[in-house]
């Protein structure tokens, strides 16, 4: 497995820390967690894991600088409180209540990648794992051929008729709203359909040819850097109310209570990196995503 770039080398035991700091770690973090509190402030607890499916683990906790930023849409950033021994937490103390980020410093070992984490505060302590990508393998896209190649059939499948999702299926549903269309005339949209209609297609591709087919475009993750699709979704702007409405997110601009915003629309483009207000399940959430 080729290791990401800022790979830091082998992994080291906690340096400089024997059977006492083992010991008394856990104790100095109990220590500062209740200073904190008896100051009357919420403390967020931050660890890490050394695999995506493992617990904390207090070896990994040396490689990372994580900072607090928020509460948004605020961008102000804080360092944890520094501790003496090699604890498996990093420890944020008087937090106000809000929505947060624990932004990561893009560090990679060699069971994966560590992702900025949101994380909601109230009236009480708060305890979280950061999250953690598998590692992934990326492959850099050929060398143009200095001659261009003979153009050769498309991989895409052609449309079908009367499939309004693009699954390769037409369902009785369908059918019903095609006839009611050919009666009444197609209604009024914000969206290109013929674009939403490509877009699963679109996110199911696997290769350079079979991305641009479907209409999207070939680059590299902003945070993995592994090669994939971005895939237009054809309903950029439209209005929302639930997440089943768009092909993409339903979403809105970051803000502190996403539970006041009113006016919600779908993404243009998916996957991209940051953070938003989305619809899913039926309520307004706090996302991150970076790809």
């Amino acid at each position: 497995m080729r290791l990401p770039k800022n790979y830091r080398g082998a992994r080291a035991p906690w340096y400089g820390v024997g059977m006492l700091g083992r010991v008394l770690g856990p104790l100095s973090f109990l220590f500062v967690a209740a200073t904190a509190q008896a100051q009357g402030g919420v403390t967020v607890s931050v660890c890490y894991s050394e695999i995506p499916t493992s617990s904390c683990s207090f070896t990994e906790a040396p490689f990372h600088q994580p900072t607090l930023e928020g509460p948004v849409p605020s961008a102000q950033s804080r360092n944890p409180e520094q501790f003496h021994f090699g604890e498996d937490y990093h420890l944020f103390a008087n937090v106000p209540p809000g929505n947060y980020i624990v932004r990561e410093n893009g560090y990679c070992n060699p069971f994966g990648c560590f992702l900025d984490t949101a994380v909601s505060v109230g009236d009480s302590d708060v305890f979280i794992k950061v999250q953690q990508i598998g590692g992934q393998t990326p492959t850099r896209p050929p060398s143009p051929s200095p001659t261009p190649p003979t153009p050769t059939a498309t991989s895409i499948a052609p449309l079908c008729l009367g499939d309004g999702n693009a699954d390769r299926v037409v369902t009785i549903d369908e059918l019903v709203e095609a006839v009611s269309n050919a009666i009444s005339g197609c209604p009024t949209t914000c969206c290109d359909l013929s674009v939403s209609r490509m877009f699963a297609v679109c996110q199911r591709a696997e290769t350079e040819q079979a991305c641009v087919s479907a209409g999207g475009t070939w680059g590299n993750y902003p945070y993995s850097g592994a090669p994939g699709c971005f895939c237009p979704t054809g309903q950029g702007g439209c209005p929302c109310a639930a997440a089943e409405d768009c092909v993409g997110l339903c979403q809105a601009p970051l803000r502190a209570d996403c539970e006041t915003v009113r006016e919600w629309a779908c993404s243009d483009v998916e996957p991209r990196a940051g953070c938003w207000c989305v619809m899913a399940g039926g309520q307004p959430r706090f996302f991150c995503n970076d790809p």
